[in-house]
């Protein structure tokens, strides 16, 4: 017989904000949301900028804004908020309180995924709508095209928080912050590097390859400039099974924490 809690939806909805709060509870984290938002102001800056030339190519500030926030600040937020995240609340006692008010294992690994990937997907969207709304400003006669683009930053982030979330959680959850670091960098470097002995593929199908391309395949492929209903499908569906593939990681990496306390020797 199962010893899991009943599972509800306010227990559940609980796990979530625990792993939200958790997620934003260190200095590091903290100085993470700080370097988003001066990124932001230097965005909206170099948008400013732009405006003296002849064509200035400001309708692309928001997606690049959105890439440089979700691999800058975004990035080291979410490798200081997973960083021995499930080791912590073992030895902690956090897992066992959880676990005495109804929160199954289950429930637990989810909140803490999806905490932390609610916080990235919120400042890298807000970070890009604020650019965006703030480019559409300056260049009222680019601001439908703006605003376009600007709303294709909103798939990314979401693409973004629920990879990145459950990965960073996977290889930085238990193991130690080097080994957990340069994993999760193999992970996303190697895959982009290996893109280019992949000659057969067309260019734009062979960006599927690697995390952050696909990412950002999926975005360009949402802007007006560069609309592709197809390739962004795909990159969706390839985003959807990265995800979940690093949930179940993730919960893995959990199950090993809590076996390792129960079982030190």
């Amino acid at each position: 017989m199962s010893t899991e809690p009943a599972e509800t939806p306010r227990r559940f909805r609980s796990a979530v904000a625990l792993g939200t709060r958790l997620s934003v509870a260190g200095l590091v984290q903290k100085i993470s949301i700080g370097i988003a938002v001066v990124t932001v102001f230097g965005a909206i800056a170099v948008a400013i900028s732009l405006m003296h030339e002849a064509h200035p190519p400001i309708a692309a500030v928001p997606g690049l804004t959105a890439a440089v926030l979700a691999w800058g600040g975004g990035f080291t937020f979410a490798v200081a908020a997973a960083a021995h995240a499930f080791d912590h609340d073992q030895a902690s006692g956090l897992r066992t309180l959880v676990r005495t008010r109804g929160v199954s294992g289950r429930s637990y690994v989810l909140g803490r995924v999806l905490g932390l990937a609610v916080t990235l997907f919120l400042m890298v969207s807000l970070g890009a709508v604020v650019t965006g709304l703030a480019c559409a400003a300056i260049a009222p006669a680019l601001r439908f095209t703006i605003l376009k683009s600007t709303a294709a930053t909103i798939p990314y982030a979401a693409a973004y928080a629920l990879v990145l979330a459950p990965m960073s959680a996977a290889t930085m959850g238990t193991r130690s912050r080097p080994r957990g670091y340069l994993l999760l960098l193999a992970i996303l470097i190697v895959p982009e590097l290996a893109q280019d002995s992949l000659d057969g593929i067309p260019e734009h199908w062979r960006s599927l390859v690697g995390v952050p391309s696909a990412m950002g395949t999926l975005r360009d492929s949402l802007t007006p400039a560069h609309f592709d209903g197809a390739l962004a499908g795909a990159a969706a569906a390839v985003i959807v099974i990265l995800s979940l593939l690093c949930i179940a990681l993730a919960m893995e990496a959990a199950s090993h924490a809590s076996r390792a306390a129960e079982n030190p020797g």
